[in-house]
């Protein structure tokens, strides 16, 4: 995976500008600044992320204090890993070292309003070299999650198909939300590969 989205920080922070994670968020910016930061996160460093822990240290250009271990525990679930958060917009960023996994916690947010954000994010920062479809809405259990596939496209899809010898799978994006099951945390934003169709 990390060959698949080496390109892919420059693609995202094409389309999204290059402000800092970690400038201040309006009023009502935490849909805004959550979908910025899992793209600038979790999207461009999929694969990569001992990477994006470099660019998480104090003084680089996505730095976010991290979490102490006792602080950490609930994000990580019993699995060995760090966190990262931007208390004031109640953000948590979690990198698990055994699967490899990135997500981002948001505690109090619009869901909908999340939702519509990232879907526009994900077009307007990938759409040069992705296809952004939608690709599942399902509730269980008072949880909504909705997917969403990235499909590499054109030349950097010929590129991809070049340097790995074979069809690239491209990835999954799941933001699974939750209004009234958890009043301290309301979304859960994840990556990772595509399922075969």
């Amino acid at each position: 995976m990390r060959a698949f989205f080496s390109l892919c920080c420059g693609v995202v922070a094409l389309g999204l500008g290059s402000e800092p994670v970690a400038a201040a968020p309006a009023a009502d910016g935490v849909a805004e600044l959550a979908s910025r930061t899992f793209l600038l996160s979790c999207v461009a460093y999929q694969g990569d992320y001992d990477t994006l822990r470099q660019h998480l240290q104090p003084g680089q250009d996505l730095y976010l204090p991290p979490l102490t271990a006792d602080a950490a525990r609930p994000y990580l679930r019993g699995r060995e890993g760090d966190a990262w958060a931007r208390a004031d917009a109640g953000l948590v960023l979690a990198l698990l070292r055994a699967d490899r996994s990135c997500l981002l916690f948001v505690r109090k947010v619009g869901t909908e309003a999340l939702a519509r954000r990232l879907e526009a994010d994900l077009r307007a920062g990938l759409g040069g070299s992705f296809t952004v479809r939608a690709a599942g809405d399902e509730t269980r259990q008072g949880m909504r999650a909705r997917s969403f596939d990235l499909i590499p496209t054109g030349s950097y899809r010929e590129a991809l198909v070049h340097q790995l010898g074979g069809d690239p799978p491209g990835a999954r994006v799941v933001l699974t939300t939750a209004d009234g099951a958890n009043p301290d945390l309301q979304a859960i934003l994840t990556i990772g590969t595509r399922p075969s169709p």
